[in-house]
């Protein structure tokens, strides 16, 4: 009887860890693959001076709401920066 119960325990670690790794996957490794691939297509259509004006543009906006101290001006960064 402890035997069962210590592989029901031992499945469910396994399953919550699979879990976990599949969340780790989706929250980091997509959305670091997505942007790396879009840029590489922006830099094969615009060059690599237009991504890097969009970036410099895109760092300098953030700047600007970080100083004026509105958290919903940051916000609004952090949703932009995932619509790309």
């Amino acid at each position: 009887m402890r035997l069962t119960k210590l592989h029901r325990m031992i499945t469910h670690d396994i399953q919550r860890f699979s879990n976990h790794l599949a969340a780790i996957y989706a929250n980091l490794a997509k959305p670091i693959l997505d942007v790396i691939l879009y840029n590489f297509q922006l830099s094969q259509n615009v060059g690599a001076e237009g991504v890097m004006g969009l970036t410099i543009l895109v760092q300098l906006s953030a700047a600007l709401c970080e100083c004026s101290g509105s958290s919903s001006n940051h916000n609004l960064i952090f949703i932009s920066q995932y619509d790309i």
